[in-house]
């Protein structure tokens, strides 16, 4: 059922009018009053920010270089995604416990199908198209990733989407109770997701195009399925992961 995000009318700024959203803004809490929507104050937006940043440098510019990557030692990236995972959970405590109820079928089943759908992908494509280092050589020279649909990639792959479901869960349902909604929820998301997608574009050249142009069109999608069902964490999660599935089957039809 299509709802809005949970425990925004609880928050205790909600309905409290211009006091009510001063206070929110002063304090950093979330706002779901009237008046239209107000930016979260600028060292939550940044302190966000810096979190996703922060933990993608390092995985890009340390640990991938050794050896640590999606092709590498990948259950050190897990590892490391996973506490990354943690610490978002617990600067971003406010936000988060209502991400972690899912009430009804609908959640569950939809991470049981995603999972199915994954699996069965993966050992499709292994199969019918597997891997060779010929194929692999242009991507390595682009320093770009392929996905390859194995064990070792998802070993890290998995925890990494996990830290980034959390940062967008939490960067959604601040931008929604502060009074964004509908389109001006998505454009705000994109602004924000966007702008720290905007590094790969100075690591990866133009190779890394396709990445920004993938997260300015997940604004389409992640918001509204955050911000209009309960659960919708699980079903934005589903989303991401699908759409790697997707990417990795298409190259390996195409020939890489």
């Amino acid at each position: 059922m299509a709802e809005p995000v949970e425990g925004l009318a609880d928050d205790a700024s909600a309905g409290a009018g211009d006091g009510g959203r001063d206070a929110a803004r002063a304090s950093g809490a979330p706002y779901a009053g009237g008046g239209g929507p107000r930016w979260p104050r600028p060292r939550w937006v940044l302190a966000w920010g810096a979190l996703w940043l922060g933990t993608f440098g390092v995985w890009q510019l340390l640990l991938v270089p050794a050896g640590f990557g999606h092709y590498g030692r990948s259950w050190g990236g897990g590892l490391f995604f996973g506490l990354a995972t943690l610490l978002g959970l617990l600067l971003h405590r406010q936000e988060l416990p209502s991400a972690l109820r899912w009430p009804g079928r609908g959640p569950p089943l939809a991470v049981a199908a995603a999972a199915a759908l994954t699996w069965g992908a993966a050992r499709w494509v292994a199969v019918r198209w597997p891997v060779t280092p010929e194929a692999l050589a242009p991507y390595r020279a682009l320093r770009v990733g392929l996905v390859l649909l194995d064990g070792r990639y998802f070993l890290a792959k998995l925890p990494e989407l996990c830290f980034q479901q959390a940062l967008i869960y939490v960067l959604v349902r601040r931008l929604a109770g502060h009074g964004f909604r509908g389109l001006r929820l998505v454009g705000a998301f994109a602004l924000v997701f966007g702008g720290v997608h905007l590094p790969i574009l100075w690591n990866k050249g133009w190779a890394g195009a396709p990445f920004l142009g993938a997260a300015l069109g997940a604004s389409l999608v992640f918001p509204p399925l955050i911000a209009r069902f309960r659960g919708g964490v699980a079903y934005s999660f589903c989303v991401h992961l699908l759409a790697y599935v997707l990417a990795g089957t298409l190259l390996r039809v195409r020939g890489l």
